[in-house]
């Protein structure tokens, strides 16, 4: 049945909206469900959303609900194969030879032109399926099978092969006409990326094949695979911290999901390869902590976040006398934090044990007074307590 686009559209975009848990496929319409009408021959996808054809090649498009049986799911021209995930998929011949016309290297591509260009430098994962059609026609498996990111669409004269180095090729000969196999890989954007094709880039000199099939006794033999779920999403490495600026204790949280294998950097010589993880720095100071993530596809991506450490001594200073007597000079009895962040209590009794004095929080200041009185001269004793420390000691009102 025929999608209705609005609808589709908008459910994406609530989607995103209530949940950022995982990055977004920045391929459009990657599983080729949306359309604008079923397929009725072979040699089309204009009806595929997002989706065109790069040369004169005519790719094609399969369809669970098509009424003309060429292009039906799972039995069609080709073959037989159901869809990755949904009902449809997409089709392009990889290789082709012609005795008759040597320098004929038909190929067929998928091209679709982003919504926006990539970010330069950012690191973004790929991944789709193909299966190796296993119809008569199908003589051939061939390797090769790559991607192409660029700034401009790439084309080609007629149907011939798109003379351009991809950024990836499978490396081995996919011969599983049952099955899918996934193909998968990292790619760091270059400048004003804008385009990806998929496709076979090489000449028939450059692909090796398999043969499968005997030749066709009209001489022209190909290999044909069906492509679906094409994903690409950025790769983003996040991380926070805890306690970093009033523990040198530091609980460091992995917000990364992509990855198989970690490495923490704590900027001072040491390292973790744990998941999460918790480190004790010996020094006070700033330290650039690298989190570099890998993933099963050998992707690479880093960050690096700066953790500032201030309280390695809990140091306090705190005077023995003070004169308040209003002449700007050593007015109050305050207690200075030397790399201190966590709340103090301070509480002063005279030499009877009365309280004349309490206050607690980052800044502790004594004026002197009890009552809004002047406190008398003499010897006063005071309780400090910071974090898990106590300090006592005597300080002399001075007048």
């Amino acid at each position: 049945m025929k999608k209705n686009l609005h609808a589709f559209f908008f459910f994406a975009a609530l989607l995103l909206t209530v949940c950022n848990c995982h990055s977004q496929n920045l391929i459009a319409n990657g599983d080729f469900e949306t359309y604008t009408k079923l397929p009725d021959s072979i040699g089309d996808i204009s009806m595929v959303v997002n989706w065109t054809k790069p040369t004169a090649a005519t790719p094609d498009y399969f369809n669970i609900n098509a009424t003309a049986p060429d292009v039906m799911v799972p039995d069609n021209y080709f073959g037989s194969q159901p869809a990755h995930s949904g009902d449809a998929y997409c089709g392009i011949i990889t290789y082709s030879a012609n005795p008759a016309f040597p320098n004929d290297e038909y190929r067929e591509y998928l091209q679709q032109h982003l919504s926006a260009p990539l970010q330069a430098g950012k690191t973004y994962f790929f991944e789709y399926y193909v299966s190796r059609a296993g119809g008569n026609l199908q003589h051939y498996a061939t390797d090769k099978m790559g991607i192409y990111f660029s700034s401009n669409a790439p084309t080609a004269n007629g149907g011939l092969h798109i003379g351009v180095t991809p950024d990836f090729e499978f490396p081995s000969v996919i011969t599983d006409s049952v099955n899918w196999t996934k193909i998968e890989g990292c790619y760091t954007a270059g400048d004003n990326i804008q385009y990806v094709t998929i496709g076979n880039f090489r000449d028939n000199n450059n692909v090796n094949v398999f043969q499968v099939l005997p030749a066709w006794s009209g001489g022209i033999t190909r290999s044909y695979y069906y492509i679906d779920d094409v994903s690409l999403t950025e790769l983003k490495v996040d991380f926070d911290y805890d306690n970093a600026i009033c523990n040198a204790d530091v609980v460091f949280s992995n917000h990364t999901t992509f990855a198989a294998n970690y490495i923490w950097n704590f900027d001072d010589g040491s390292t973790d390869s744990n998941i999460n993880a918790v480190h004790h720095y010996d020094a006070t100071g700033t330290y650039d902590v690298t989190l570099t993530a890998t993933s099963a596809a050998q992707c690479k991506v880093s960050f690096a976040k700066t953790v500032e450490i201030k309280n390695i001594n809990h140091h306090l200073y705190i005077p023995n006398a003070f004169t308040p007597n209003d002449d700007g000079v050593n007015d109050f009895f305050e207690i200075r934090q030397a790399e201190f962040c966590e709340p103090v209590s301070c509480t002063i009794y005279n030499r009877w044990g009365q309280k004349v004095f309490e206050q607690s929080g980052f800044e502790i200041k004594w004026n002197g007074k009890s009552n809004s009185k002047d406190a008398g001269q003499g010897i006063y004793f005071y309780s400090v307590n910071a974090a898990d420390q106590k300090y006592t000691g005597m300080v002399a009102v001075i007048r």
